[in-house]
């Protein structure tokens, strides 16, 4: 078995998520993530990186995940304490505070903080993402504003799949800094690792043939080498001939000279351009 990685230093946190030999697809994992964690998810395929995020919140059945000691999977406690949101999903009609935290505890048994949403509905101007019809209809981008100014104004543990969709530039910066500033655990997955570089506690990449790691990209690093790949590779070049591993060391040297491929460090948060 793998040793457990510890996202954060967990003595100086309580722990949210325990992973013991968490069996995924064909990937084994082993893992603790703190209660204020910040954490990414990647792998090659967008669904591998969905239904982790499923796993991850519950819902989707899982043996070796726990909170508290007790499986997460259908776990009544660990739903009252996480949220799981999806930006593909379309989930307000309403542009009030009061209706849209009356809703969520009537709903959810969730507690928003009126007062809260009200300060980010204004500040982020939200009336102009959306139109006032029989219902308000928000913009793809005033869809997703509403839906993390609500999230952020909950003191929740969120679980978020394509947090930064239709976002600009602007607002995506904007709302890595409100969600990585949030006291709770933040768990993403889906859209571009660029915005979030410096913000995150660690990585959870989802590899190929099965390999998997917890990276923590301030003391680890990534190389892409040219060559035949070794069974420890944790991504598969095939096009360009090429495999990634893992630096547990970051800064320390990996194999290179005259009778070895070269190494080339790559920044892991940019490494959807690497297989675009």
């Amino acid at each position: 078995m793998e040793p457990i990685t510890a996202i954060l230093p967990i003595e100086y946190q309580e722990t949210l998520l325990t992973a013991t030999d968490l069996t995924f697809q064909n990937y084994r994992l082993n893992f603790e993530i703190g209660s204020h964690s910040k954490v990414g998810v990647f792998a090659r395929n967008e669904e591998t990186i969905h239904e982790f995020l499923l796993v991850m919140s519950g819902i989707l059945r899982s043996k070796g995940l726990l909170y508290q000691g007790a499986s997460c999977y259908d776990n009544a406690r660990y739903f009252a304490k996480r949220i799981y949101a999806d930006t593909h999903i379309d989930y307000f009609s309403t542009l009030s505070a009061k209706v849209i935290a009356s809703t969520i505890l009537k709903e959810f048994h969730k507690e928003v903080d009126e007062e809260t949403l009200n300060r980010y509905i204004r500040a982020l101007s939200l009336r102009r993402e959306c139109v006032v019809r029989d219902a308000v209809e928000y913009t793809l981008m005033g869809k997703t504003m509403i839906l993390l100014s609500t999230l952020l104004s909950t003191s929740c543990p969120l679980i978020i799949r394509h947090p930064l969709q239709n976002l600009n530039h602007e607002m995506s910066q904007y709302f890595v800094n409100e969600m990585t500033k949030k006291e709770e655990a933040l768990i993403f997955g889906g859209g571009p690792l660029k915005p979030w570089e410096g913000k995150l506690d660690a990585l959870i990449l989802l590899g190929d043939n099965g390999k998997a790691c917890v990276m923590d990209p301030s003391i680890q690093a990534l190389y892409y080498i040219v060559g035949t790949a070794p069974e420890n590779a944790l991504f598969i070049d095939v096009a360009k001939k090429g495999y990634i591993i893992l630096d547990q060391d970051k800064g320390a040297k990996v194999a290179q000279g005259r009778k070895q491929p070269k190494a080339m460090k790559i920044n892991p948060y940019e490494l959807e351009k690497i297989f675009a």
